[in-house]
């Protein structure tokens, strides 16, 4: 199985990711995140609440995310209700790195 992405600009521009995350794929999902950075302004939400699973390298793309978004004084924020992506990010710890929220209700 694979992932997908759609990129909706409200309010707040909204990543929504759903599906795996697997090594192999991962390159396109950072070229994805990347060009957001390079195309848009302002904050982002990346919603990993459709995420199935995602392996070390899946958490390897969203540190990489996350720290080249700070680079440029950008937020970008996760949003990980409970689920198995929240689970990953509490045993990681990057749960207190990233900036998470559980609902959109949140921002």
């Amino acid at each position: 199985m694979s992932y997908s992405v759609k990129i909706v600009k409200k309010p707040q521009l909204l990543i929504r990711i759903r599906g795996e995350v697997l090594g192999g794929q991962g390159k396109k999902l950072r070229e994805v995140l990347s060009d957001v950075l390079e195309n848009t302004t302002g904050s982002a939400v990346v919603d990993l609440s459709a995420v199935t699973f995602f392996d070390s390298s899946g958490l390897g793309i969203f540190l990489h995310a996350w720290k080249t978004w700070q680079a440029k004084k950008r937020s970008l924020i996760f949003l990980v209700p409970d689920g198995f992506a929240r689970s990953m990010f509490e045993e990681t710890n990057l749960i207190r790195q990233f900036t998470c929220i559980s609902s959109l209700k949140e921002l």
